[in-house]
């Protein structure tokens, strides 16, 4: 790699042309070493904060060693800003207790009933309608505490009342039908969508094989068949990995070969299997700490609390009888 660049230009006489030198340094260095990076930033007079997305698809041991590589890039005065998808506090000082104190987290939720009433003033203001109170409220309890789940219902309900810009004179808006009709458009958006995720985390990975001779234990599937059994009211506030086990193994073709081992495996791995799969953003999210499975996307507490779980989880493919 080459960085940095000067220009000359000379001009004079009754001929006048411009030059032009460039001088190339070559530099050697390690992209495993924070201190090569953090140096190499600073030779390309980069002096922007460095944003990485998508922090939660990385697995367990890169977060970490990240973690202690963040420590080193703050002291030489590389800036970050990380997006990921969790639920435990204070994920990166976990890796690293010297982050405590040292980075900011900035959480998205929990989004409060006057945000949402806020959002839809403001919205109104601009388009020129009014919302009935209850329209609003049919919104707020549908959304499950998603601020995106709140916005699409109020834009469909927008839509079916033929309302898709801004006023001449303000409207009020106060048939509830608008409302039903969205939620049942956001249920069959959300339910195709989830399905065929779900579908993609049944089928694991499709190397997956047995040994011994016997059928492999196929943990994936199962655990898409438990969730979608469980329904809203068992998965919303997260299932203990105690939970998922007792009630895998009373589905599981193999019962009594569902080791611990084999949970760990599945429940550490469930993110980097939805990566793989290009389930974005990801569904699920295991917290190691609390040992319980948390729903991340708010979209699919809707899904749980409105589709026919039951029609979904028979037509998932049985990776036995397929």
């Amino acid at each position: 790699p080459f960085f940095g660049s000067g220009e000359a230009t000379a001009a004079g006489g009754v001929k006048a042309g411009a030059t032009e030198t460039n001088k190339y340094e070559e530099v050697t260095f390690n992209l495993a070493l924070p201190q090569d990076i953090s140096e190499l930033l600073h030779k390309t007079a980069r002096q922007k904060t460095v944003i990485l997305e998508n922090f939660h698809y990385l697995d367990d041991e890169r977060q970490k060693h990240f973690a202690f590589d963040l420590r080193t890039f703050q002291e030489l005065g590389i800036r970050f800003v990380i997006l990921g998808v969790w639920r435990e506090k204070n994920r990166l000082a976990q890796f690293n207790g010297d982050l405590l104190d040292r980075v900011v987290e900035v959480p998205v939720e929990p989004w409060e009933e006057k945000d949402f009433r806020r959002v839809a003033e403001q919205g109104g203001k601009h388009l020129r309608i009014e919302f009935a109170d209850h329209i609003i409220d049919a919104c707020v309890n549908a959304s499950f505490s998603s601020i995106g789940v709140f916005q699409e219902l109020i834009k469909e309900a927008c839509i079916n009342a033929g309302l898709t810009e801004a006023q001449p004179a303000t409207v009020r808006m106060e048939n509830q039908h608008y409302v039903d009709s969205a939620i049942k458009k956001k249920a069959d958006d959300y339910a195709s969508r989830h399905q065929r995720a779900l579908e993609s985390v049944a089928a694991g990975n499709l190397s997956t094989s047995g040994k011994d001779g016997l059928q492999p234990l196929f943990l994936p599937y199962y655990l898409v068949k438990v969730m979608l059994a469980a329904g809203y009211d068992s998965v919303a506030n997260g299932m203990r990995r105690a939970t998922i086990q007792e009630r895998i193994q009373a589905l599981h073709h193999r019962p009594n070969d569902v080791r611990a081992s084999d949970m760990s495996n599945l429940l550490y791995n469930l993110a980097i299997l939805q990566s793989n799969k290009g389930i974005s953003p990801p569904i699920f999210d295991y917290d190691k700490t609390t040992k319980q499975l948390q729903v991340v996307d708010s979209t699919f507490y809707f899904f749980l609390r409105n589709a026919d779980l039951e029609r979904i989880s028979s037509e998932i493919p049985h990776p036995i009888e397929t």
